[in-house]
């Protein structure tokens, strides 16, 4: 069964599509379209890269795999094509997300290479995460291990709370903008396209404009405003969590358009009710995510994570684990030498 919009393969028993919320009506696998970009991208970039194929397609752009021969690495490059490049608006957008992209440096963040433009043509390079994303190992699924989904959603907070330490919001927060890295299984964040950064001089929407992803977007980008926050974040995410944990969304809706009432009033079943064996800390802790109001919520992305972490877990990193040892160890070595200093001390002082 595939989405009829995105062109997504969908869980035999899905109702709703994972991405974009539209009710899944067993729609059979779509023709693949001959893809227009790729001669013309090829002219222009042929040289510094190889251009394999097409990775995805998205509102602000395709992303292409690619080799770059001279350093001898597989890339990214997302393209914003002609038919989406022809406005000011959106080529200001594109370069907006490769500004906010080159600001990141952080293990759990699809890091970028370059920028250019060639023939009129506006790209920029990303590193390759050889892997899937988060919203097709659901789609696979159903849903993950709780260790697993754990380990996911502590790193990506992590992400968050460096992205919002700089100003950054990323504001589209779900599974298939989180990949998976084949082997270690590390989580990254990646699409910036409707980022909101504190050092831009002009609001990148108006007032009333809904941005986002409609099963995971906050209340807050539901009604439109534009001075959302990290906390909105915070609840793209434990939608996300919720959905990695139940096997499915909190909400659901016919169509897009009736999920933002959903996200605005309605409250979610209990985890307790759709996964018995989620830790109840867990489910606390994603059910905080969810709070309507953003002064509810966690009050940023590292209280979240402290709070995703297992209680019986030392988040002592092992190399300061190591350190520790060694320091307690001086530290014991050094008293022992000195109680002894002082038991000859007594033994040996003047009657």
């Amino acid at each position: 069964m595939w989405c009829p919009a995105c062109r997504i393969e969908l869980p035999e028993e899905a109702r709703f599509c994972l991405r974009c919320g539209l009710a899944a009506d067993g729609s059979p696998k779509p023709e693949a379209a001959p893809d227009p970009l790729l001669p013309s991208l090829t002219k222009a970039l042929g040289r510094q890269y190889q251009i394999e194929r097409l990775l995805g397609r998205g509102g602000m752009g395709a992303v292409y795999l690619a080799t770059e021969p001279a350093l001898e690495r597989k890339v990214a490059i997302k393209v914003l094509p002609p038919e989406s490049g022809g406005t000011s608006e959106s080529r200001e957008r594109f370069v907006k997300e490769a500004r906010i992209a080159a600001k990141l440096s952080h293990p759990n963040i699809v890091p970028l290479h370059t920028f250019g433009e060639v023939d009129g043509m506006l790209y920029f390079v990303m590193g390759y995460i050889r892997g899937e994303s988060v919203g097709a190992r659901l789609r696979k699924q159903g849903r993950l291990p709780i260790a697993d989904t754990r380990r996911i959603l502590m790193e990506i907070a992590d992400a968050l709370s460096y992205a919002h330490s700089l100003g950054i919001v990323h504001r589209d927060i779900k599974p298939d903008n989180i990949l998976l890295e084949e082997g270690t299984g590390r989580a990254l964040l990646t699409d910036f396209g409707v980022a909101k950064a504190a050092w831009t001089k002009q609001m990148a929407t108006s007032e009333g404009v809904v941005l986002g992803t409609p099963p995971y977007m906050s209340p807050e980008q539901a009604r439109g405003e534009t001075l959302v926050d990290g906390r909105s974040d915070i609840y793209s995410l434990g939608i996300m969590g919720y959905a990695m944990v139940a096997g499915r969304l909190p909400f659901e809706g016919a169509t897009p358009s009736d999920l933002p009432m959903k996200h605005l009033s309605a409250e979610a079943p209990p985890l307790s009710t759709l996964a018995p064996d989620a830790p109840v800390e867990l489910a606390s802790a994603l059910t905080r995510c969810l709070a309507k109001r953003p002064d509810d919520r966690w009050p940023d992305a590292a209280t979240l994570r402290a709070a995703l972490t297992p209680p019986d877990e030392d988040e002592t990193p092992p190399a300061m684990q190591g350190l520790s040892f060694v320091f307690w160890r001086i530290l014991a070595e050094a008293g022992c030498m000195l109680l002894l200093a002082a038991w000859g001390w007594g033994q040996h002082r003047p009657a």
